[in-house]
């Protein structure tokens, strides 16, 4: 305890020096540093009394594939005083698993709970934002934490990637008290999140398998362009290609998604940079309930 104590000092006025424009006094890890440069840099306030917060978002893809991997591995810490994490690629909290009732509410006050975003341009260096900058496990311990809100956490992150576009999809993150880290928070959520992107694997095989079939039938009964879509895949006919250009295919998901998530078919317009308008006739695929495109 007398060591991390003494660490924790070196910490605090390495931050202090860092926030006061002084060469950290004592030893900051380089990875640390550069992240406080780039917090610094992006404008993000330490003392920030308020994160973004995105109450409206529905349960992703992401987030129903890690449930059962993340519901298992919450069981083993249950009573504890360490929780998990899950974030979408932009750091905003999906989901949380507590170990305790009163860690949970310390959570809540440092705002740790579904649908606020830690991107490191809100609250600089921590545990789920500097691991979408890095795109690689990251450990942030007391003081390394750019904002004061979260000096009393240890927390390590690791990245989900989809296996089979190789893009970031989340983060998975182990969070505890300062004086509780050790050495196990990064085996524990390094394999967290190859139990995910395992799941990933299955999931993505069943559903682009779905998305195909439902393409190829409805390109079968209309002669107007068609696009199936879902997070990770486009598949447009060439007239449907035509109309979008390549970012405005790019972005059709985050339009589209709110009708997926109601279940319901809908209607969506889209602006171009043309002046034109793009009516789409959204029809949601599901099964089981579940939908997925």
């Amino acid at each position: 305890m007398a060591v991390l104590d003494v660490m924790s000092r070196q910490a605090l006025r390495a931050r202090e020096d860092f926030r006061s424009g002084r060469p950290p006094r004592g030893p900051v890890r380089s990875d640390i540093l550069a992240s406080w440069r780039r917090s610094s840099l992006s404008g993000a306030d330490p003392e920030a009394a308020e994160l973004p917060y995105d109450g409206s978002h529905h349960e992703s893809a992401l987030l129903r594939t890690a449930r059962p991997v993340l519901d298992a591995l919450a069981d083993q810490l249950d009573g504890s005083t360490a929780a998990l994490l899950l974030a979408d690629r932009g750091a905003r909290i999906l989901g949380r698993w507590v170990g305790s009732d009163e860690l949970g509410r310390v959570m809540d006050r440092t705002c740790s709970a579904p649908g606020f975003s830690l991107d490191e341009t809100a609250c600089g260096t921590n545990g789920l934002g500097s691991v979408v900058e890095e795109r690689r496990l990251f450990h942030v311990t007391g003081a390394e934490h750019y904002a004061a809100r979260f000096l009393g956490y240890s927390c390590c992150g690791a990245p989900i990637r989809h296996p089979v576009s190789g893009r970031l999809d989340g983060v998975v993150t182990l969070v505890c008290r300062g004086e509780d880290a050790n050495r196990l928070m990064a085996p524990v959520v390094t394999q967290a999140a190859a139990a995910i992107e395992e799941r990933l694997v299955e999931a993505a095989g069943h559903q682009e398998r779905a998305l195909l079939a439902a393409f190829l039938a409805r390109r079968r009964d209309t002669r107007r362009p068609v696009v199936a879509i879902n997070e990770r895949t486009v598949i447009a006919t060439p007239s449907a290609a035509r109309a979008f250009d390549r970012d405005q295919l790019a972005v059709l998901w985050e339009h589209v998604a709110g009708v997926v998530a109601r279940g319901r078919s809908g209607t969506v317009e889209l602006s171009t940079g043309d002046d034109r308008t793009i009516v789409c006739d959204c029809r949601p695929l599901a099964e089981h309930g579940e939908p997925h495109g």
